[in-house]
């Protein structure tokens, strides 16, 4: 199902931030590439486009510098 506020939302813009909250949800993995976040128009469009997306925007967005959106430590986060 489909949940708003939940961990995986807040991680799924966080990963870059945060990696080892995301590998602990993910059994020390990274989800698949497909699924990680990748891009602020993709995923405005997935939310404009499909009801079972329900993304959120975290309070990150609104507040700092936007670097949680980087890969300042280079994480192999996979291929597209």
């Amino acid at each position: 199902g489909t949940h708003y506020s939940n961990a995986g939302v807040v991680l799924y813009y966080l990963v870059r931030q945060a990696p080892q909250l995301m590998l602990r949800l993910q059994n020390g993995r990274f989800d698949d590439p497909q699924r990680l976040f990748h891009s602020v128009a993709d995923t405005w469009l997935g939310v404009l486009t499909s009801s079972a997306d329900v993304k959120e925007l975290i309070p990150e967005f609104f507040l700092g510098d936007g670097a949680f959106l980087t890969n300042a430590r280079a994480l192999d986060l996979g291929v597209r």
